[in-house]
């Protein structure tokens, strides 16, 4: 079955014009979950880096991983073992 691109490209579009993300509707995949961006707060940062700094730039916060419990990873995995017989976390 050949792809009807021109029906792809309407459908796209028209989700992009109700939803202002890029997505095709028509693919046998969920939409992307995205939180909305709120513009009021993202303008706030902006303005706060280049008050502060004197250049126009969007501030990035840096991603902290808490640490992982590998005693508790373990125990997942034996507990499921013991259920199942097969290891998996």
């Amino acid at each position: 079955m050949a792809i009807d691109w021109n029906a792809e490209a309407a459908a796209t579009i028209a989700f992009h014009t109700a939803t202002g993300s890029w997505y095709d509707p028509l693919a046998n995949s969920p939409p992307p979950q995205t939180p909305p961006v709120n513009w009021n707060a993202l303008a706030a940062a902006v303005t706060a880096a280049h008050d502060a700094t004197g250049s126009w730039y969007v501030p990035v916060t840096p991603v902290v991983t808490p640490p992982v419990d590998w005693n508790a990873l373990a125990a997942q995995v034996t507990a499921n073992h013991e259920a199942t017989g097969h290891w998996f976390l």
